[in-house]
């Protein structure tokens, strides 16, 4: 029963539109074109071959030169692109009724990888029969050029996401997203829909560690526990569970929504005209060397250069991990513009052992807390 659940909105819409495997899809462009029967005919009879992929499979490999254009019927998919250190960066999530790669038919070879997150099934397209049905019939190009533009928009989004939310900001958009996206998919009012995405793949997906994800899962537990934190969210360690429980996650998706995803959601700016110039404050750092900041940045008030020096410790934490070691330590000081010093974020990593054998409590638990 689950299963026939689960891929009830592709088997929904061929029902109810007669156009075969590649209905979902299809309704999907019309939920942001116009489409005349003719043209959704026309879409309906594009030559496919239908795949069934099992979890972890992958789908297009970067540098590969495509020739078919894969469209997910059911399932999920990521893409992701690999750096030159092994570490991966998952770039977006593809739910039912997405054309994995339509940008090959134009870039003909991928400069990124697509993998199964889930078993999927897909109806794999001629790159070229795409292309010859976009050439003869307008609307149809429009309507993959909206799609293709909609792509972008969340790109952005998800850019915006990973360069400037915190770590809860950045889960509570992602998932709020991706219960928009499959909502409009579902075909049916949708009260929950299951991800099985693993907090491995989260993280890579977010930007975050491994133990930062689990970090943040506990604390939004316990906020849950405390009737504190709303709960629009459960999760296991390999599937989370998006459901329309609460009106913050309504309120956070819908300021997180990409322009293309909203109707008549009201417009929320970060940004105000405070109508005079804000004080400039001066990041120096020392981490064995000392490095002089001498052009500073304007911010609001001490409380906000005070988050942003730790946001920077984190970075220079990031690009370089064994700045802690040999006890090199960071030392982050903040100036004012009359060069008077506000405070200072200090980040070093101790020796516990080393630490311990000379006050003479070897073999004692390290906990803080004893």
């Amino acid at each position: 029963m689950a299963e026939q659940t689960r891929r009830l909105p592709m088997e929904r819409h061929d029902a109810d539109m007669g156009f075969g495997p590649l209905s979902i899809f299809i309704r999907k462009l019309l939920n942001r074109s116009r489409l005349s029967t003719v043209d959704q005919e026309a879409l309906a009879r594009l030559p496919h071959k239908i795949q069934h992929i099992e979890a972890g499979t992958r789908i297009l490999h970067e540098g590969d030169r495509a020739v078919v254009c894969p469209i997910l019927l059911d399932g999920f998919t990521y893409r992701y692109k690999v750096a030159a250190d092994g570490g991966r960066q998952i770039v977006a999530l593809k739910v039912p009724g997405d054309a994995l790669d339509f940008q090959s038919a134009y870039l003909h070879t991928a400069d990124h990888d697509i993998r199964a997150l889930t078993p999927v099934v897909l109806a794999s397209v001629p790159l070229r029969a795409i292309e010859a049905l976009a050439d003869d019939r307008p609307p149809v190009a429009r309507a993959l050029l909206v799609d293709t533009i909609l792509e972008g928009s969340i790109s952005r989004e998800w850019l915006l996401n990973i360069g400037r939310r915190n770590a809860e900001a950045r889960l509570a958009h992602l998932l709020c997203e991706l219960y928009y996206r499959i909502d409009e998919i579902a075909g049916a009012p949708l009260e929950g829909y299951e991800v099985p995405i693993k907090q491995e793949q989260l993280a890579d997906l977010l930007g975050l560690t491994p133990v930062h994800i689990n970090r943040m899962l506990k604390r939004s537990r316990r906020k849950v526990r405390s009737g504190r934190g709303a709960g629009f969210i459960s999760s296991t360690w390999r599937s989370w569970k998006i459901s329309r429980t609460s009106r913050i996650s309504i309120s956070i998706a819908t300021i997180s929504r990409p322009p293309e995803l909203m109707a008549d959601a009201p417009v929320c700016s970060v940004f105000s005209d405070r109508g005079s110039a804000m004080p400039r404050y001066f990041f120096h750092t020392s981490d064995g060397v000392r490095h002089i900041d001498d052009e500073g940045i304007e911010l609001a008030d001490d409380a906000a250069a005070r988050r942003e020096a730790v946001r920077y410790g984190g970075n220079l934490l990031g690009d370089d991990p064994d700045m802690l070691v040999a006890d090199r330590g960071l030392r982050i000081e903040v100036t004012d513009g009359e060069g008077r010093v506000r405070f200072a974020v200090l980040v070093s990593a101790l020796d516990v052992q080393a630490i311990s054998e000379k006050v003479g409590v070897v073999g004692r638990s390290a906990d803080p807390r004893s």
